[in-house]
């Protein structure tokens, strides 16, 4: 069975409350028994609420007390945009709450962002923190007890798919209904995914993320649910076996990223997830210096999280990526 947004509005209110090491919207299970400590972390977008659905399930089933060794920690990243979020269930303008106004995305993280609560400590007339980055200083001691790490996000495409950290653990993601694998985004984005400070930055711990389908889709729902499952299961700290829900994997690796120079570029066309496209052809136009710049691509390949159905995110920073480029598609045999 699915939860409903309303369900995940009540689980949103139960973690958004709850305290583990005086961080709020933390909720740690514990076997005090030796074994890995999963991360499982949860809108890290405030308008992706697919992640909660999994506390949802864990709670409903009481798989608590299913664990066999071990640790799960629940992490609800941005609070503050996802309380945006469910405070305008009723309103279609909940779905800008990606992240806080005035805020950064938590999944384009700063670099040195460990570094910036410091220097605002050593008393410089800085500009106040972007929520995101306070957050981040908050949680870091938290994240730096995970074994393995697991961040659920939902995107525009009903299609899930798996994205890689350092590298791909097919052990790990046995039993998951998810054939499609990025790879290499991490290096290829701009900044830092939020899973680059899980076990502390540089501890190079089994980290992936999920985007289980559309934002609101209880499909995407069952999804995050069935992975958390079989990693719990693949992990040994629940009972039971996996098998393989695929065959294959298809592989895509990421190679470069299209970043829009100024406001009056636009992408040439409407692309759609994966679409092959050829070395040279041409991706987005635009003015620099009074001349018109063409963008084409590096490589053959295919097209990744383009922006469906306009040409360019006038809702997204500039800063962002407006897709990114992958290597012509791989398969990968699923063990």
């Amino acid at each position: 069975m699915s939860p409903t947004l309303k369900n995940l509005n009540e689980t949103f209110n139960l973690i958004s409350n709850a305290t583990y090491r005086g961080v709020k919207g933390v909720m740690k299970f514990d076997t005090n028994k030796k074994g890995p400590t999963l991360g499982i972390t949860m809108q890290t977008h405030g308008d992706e609420p697919a992640g909660l659905a999994v506390l949802w399930n864990f709670l409903t089933n009481n798989l608590q007390t299913q664990l066999q060794n071990g640790s799960v920690i629940f992490i609800l990243q941005n609070i503050e945009a996802a309380r945006a979020y469910f405070s305008l269930l009723d309103d279609k303008r909940r779905n800008q709450y990606r992240y806080t106004v005035n805020g950064v995305n938590f999944n384009r993280l700063p670099e040195d962002s460990l570094q910036m609560e410091k220097r605002v400590a050593k008393g410089k007339k800085l500009p106040p923190l972007a929520y995101e980055i306070s957050r981040l200083n908050e949680l870091y001691p938290v994240y730096q007890e995970f074994t393995h790490g697991y961040d659920i996000h939902t995107s525009q495409d009903e299609v899930p798919m798996i994205i890689a950290g350092d590298k791909f653990y097919p052990e790990l993601v046995k039993g998951f209904p998810i054939e499609i694998v990025l790879t290499n985004i991490a290096e290829a984005q701009l900044n830092l995914p939020s899973f680059a400070f899980f076990g502390g930055l540089g501890s190079n711990i089994p980290v992936f993320e999920i985007e289980a389908g559309t934002d609101e889709s209880e499909k995407s729902f069952q999804v995050a649910i069935d992975c958390s499952t079989a990693l719990l299961k693949n992990l040994k700290m629940i009972e039971g076996k996996t098998k393989s829900a695929v065959e294959q994997y298809k592989e895509y690796f990421i190679c470069d990223i299209l970043v829009m120079e100024n406001e009056s570029f636009e992408l040439v066309k409407f692309f759609e997830y994966y679409e092959p496209i050829k070395k040279g052809q041409e991706l987005a136009k635009g003015i620099v210096n009074g001349k018109e710049k063409i963008i084409r691509a590096s490589t053959d390949g295919h097209t990744i999280f383009p922006p469906l159905k306009m040409k360019r995110r006038e809702h997204f920073s500039l800063s962002e990526e407006t897709m990114f480029i992958s290597k012509p598609v791989k398969t990968i045999r699923a063990k």
